[in-house]
């Protein structure tokens, strides 16, 4: 969890939800945390709090990227991975799963950041504007470009669309394990086609 009293602001944001993009904001706003935690801090309960979302199956793709980067194993498949369920097994790693952990929050967030209209998203957040400004050359190099947008990409390699990466049988494997993240996040189950 990341916040500000100045501001009175929560920011959650869980891996693979464009912590650092937002982070360089966070920075210039002098957030304090600056973690993956989901949480709102004992004292800050009645703080606008801001979460960083993406679509399960887009933030699947990323953390699977992620996990085989840091394995050193870049040549793991995508279906081995969901097949033998390796992304069930990380939630107490990477807060696979948020739905639950945010019905658990002291405070609903007000706002969620989608990372599908990152930049519209974080642009109406009346803190940004006050401090667009301040914020100007940041926005302009980690939220209107994604300059992390290659992490996790062998060189000389083209990166795969995370759509590519399923098929019929991937796609219902997800959705049998996170439906309840698609219905609370309200995304799209075919969201993957």
């Amino acid at each position: 969890m990341n916040y500000s009293d100045d501001l009175k602001v929560v920011w959650i944001t869980p891996m693979r939800t464009g912590t650092r993009s937002s982070n360089a904001l966070m920075k210039k706003l002098n957030f304090s945390g600056m973690n993956h935690e989901i949480k709102v801090p004992d004292g800050k309960e009645n703080y606008f709090v801001v979460m960083n979302i993406r679509n399960p199956y887009s933030r699947l793709v990323s953390l699977y990227n992620m996990f085989r980067f840091s394995q050193k194993n870049m040549n793991y498949e995508f279906e081995t991975w969901i097949k033998k369920d390796h992304y069930v097994l990380m939630d107490n790693v990477h807060d696979t799963f948020l739905s639950n952990r945010i019905k658990k929050l002291k405070t609903t967030p007000s706002v969620f950041i989608r990372m599908e209209n990152f930049v519209e998203d974080i642009l109406s957040l009346d803190f940004i504007e006050e401090n667009y400004e301040l914020l100007k050359e940041d926005i302009e190099e980690n939220i209107l470009k994604n300059r992390y947008e290659n992490d996790y990409v062998p060189s000389g390699t083209q990166k795969k669309f995370w759509k590519e990466y399923y098929t019929d049988e991937l796609a219902e494997m997800v959705q049998y394990k996170m439906k309840h993240e698609f219905e609370y996040l309200n995304y799209n189950l075919n969201s993957w086609k």
